[in-house]
């Protein structure tokens, strides 16, 4: 196991309202868990049954460690993620309340639209010590999660080589039909105003029009899309 992968600080998964997206065929809290394990890594796995289920959780696992990195898992929206069965949407001002104790260095979201300009932005704001917020500004299904376990070595290697995340960010893109934001807190502390609303207009306009260009390109091989991890809105969709 090479030394910068630091099993001292375990890698900390949270999966939303987790017998829901099991029985959607959308938990992946465990395959996580099983990926970070092969790399040395001790995961802690939280799969809430309520929001003071979820608190408790963060409590006892954050009372003797620190955690460099966290995945969340959920449905969601732009405005926030579903981490509990009891409540509907998380906000993520109020996620970064949350996360304040396990002071992560880097997250990601296997989550529809938590890639937008203002979740990393309250992320950055809120959370003292976030370096990085990996997450898609569209909707997630089942197989673009999959980039988060690809994605693993460098959530628990904070050194591992750029070039390997584009690599992943690619993949993604290419494969499994979705993108893969890097936020870093460098560029949120450098952008201003004019940059931001860039970033948002990129991500509302460009990269939509970007994934229905590869859609149309991969739909002659005849692929169908997987389940998704849609936003609260359309989540009726989903079972039907």
């Amino acid at each position: 196991m090479p030394k910068s992968w630091p099993a001292e600080k375990p890698l900390l998964i949270i999966e939303g309202d987790s017998a829901k997206l099991t029985a959607q065929g959308l938990s992946c809290a465990d395959r996580l868990a099983r990926g970070a394990r092969l790399l040395g890594a001790e995961p802690v796995v939280i799969k809430a049954r309520s929001t003071a289920d979820l608190l408790d959780g963060l409590g006892r696992a954050t009372a003797d460690t620190v955690f460099d990195a966290v995945v969340l898992i959920g449905h969601g929206n732009e405005d926030g993620i579903v981490l509990a069965p009891d409540r509907e949407l998380v906000s993520w001002g109020e996620l970064a309340v949350w996360l304040e104790e396990v002071a992560p260095e880097r997250v990601a979201f296997i989550c529809c639209k938590a890639g937008r300009t203002v979740a990393a932005h309250t992320l950055f704001e809120g959370l003292e010590y976030l370096s990085e917020v990996y997450a898609s500004p569209l909707n997630m299904n089942r197989l673009q999660s999959t980039a988060i376990d690809f994605l693993l070595p460098a959530l628990l290697n904070p050194e591992l080589h750029e070039t390997f995340i584009r690599a992943v960010q690619v993949s993604k893109a290419l494969l499994a039909r979705g993108f893969l934001f890097r936020w870093t807190r460098e560029g949120f502390e450098e952008g201003d105003d004019v940059s931001d609303i860039l970033a948002t207009i990129f991500e509302t306009a460009v990269v939509p029009v970007a994934r229905d260009l590869l859609d149309a390109l991969l739909a002659r091989s005849g692929r169908r899309g997987p389940s998704i991890f849609l936003p609260l809105r359309d989540e009726a969709a989903l079972s039907s």
